[in-house]
């Protein structure tokens, strides 16, 4: 009936350790933000396009993230 929202994961307010601060503080952002737009939407494809047109990530991360999510959904 209602589906559960996975929470934001544990890894993504790591710091990478190769990333100056600046960088990890809005690729944190970049993540938050496209997180809390499947949160609204519970739409990968309508994230996804979001994703890569306003914040222009490449499609690693973007897959990666998608990895996390639908790790979540399984369990």
């Amino acid at each position: 009936m209602f589906q559960t929202v996975p929470q934001m994961p544990v890894l993504w307010s790591r710091r990478p350790r190769s990333l100056a601060s600046e960088d990890v503080k809005r690729k944190q952002l970049e993540l938050r933000i496209c997180f809390l737009v499947y949160q609204i939407h519970l739409d990968l494809d309508e994230a996804r396009k979001i994703y890569m047109k306003i914040l222009k990530i490449h499609i690693v991360d973007f897959m990666e993230w998608t990895s996390c999510i639908s790790t979540e959904k399984q369990q």
